[in-house]
């Protein structure tokens, strides 16, 4: 009795070593992936541009900046307002400044803040001059009326001449 007992210790303790072996060579390359995500010169920055009523603003113009040390990158807005950017050596620290410029139709607009976290989520919100139209947009419309307007005033002054 003893002797089975030996041998079914001597196949437990060499199935426990195997399955240990297995698992610790298993989690070898997770661990590898991990440490690639967390590469210091990688930095990440995303984000959301909308309008004063919440809308996206599709095709915006987004400059992402590393302040000091001076480094950017550009890229537009998706359909759903949002944007992406990936530093590849980007040379950052947790208290350098990151800068997110958005120009569109209505104007230009920035967000400012210290990177903490990797990748950051950064937003842009842009007010609007007149929020029907937008700044530049509604400065066009308004000239674009004024201008039917004068053409209307002269053209009926000339026919009652």
């Amino acid at each position: 009795m003893t002797s089975i007992t030996m041998r079914s210790l001597r196949v437990s303790r060499s199935l426990v070593a195997s399955i240990v072996i297995s698992g610790m060579l298993l989690a070898l390359p997770m661990l590898a992936s991990e440490s690639a995500r967390a590469d210091p010169g990688v930095l990440g920055v995303y984000g959301y541009v909308r309008d004063s009523a919440n809308n996206p603003m599709v095709g915006a113009d987004v400059l992402v900046w590393i302040v000091d040390p001076t480094n950017h990158l550009r890229t537009t807005t998706d359909t759903d307002g949002f944007y992406t950017v990936t530093f590849p050596d980007a040379n950052w620290t947790e208290d350098n400044t990151i800068r997110v410029t958005v120009t569109s139709i209505l104007g230009t607009e920035y967000n400012e803040t210290t990177i903490t976290d990797n990748p950051m989520e950064i937003w842009v919100d842009l007010s609007t001059a007149i929020p029907e139209f937008g700044g530049m947009l509604g400065a066009l419309v308004a000239a674009l009326l004024i201008g039917v307007v004068a053409v209307v005033a002269v053209g009926s002054r000339r026919q009652r001449t």
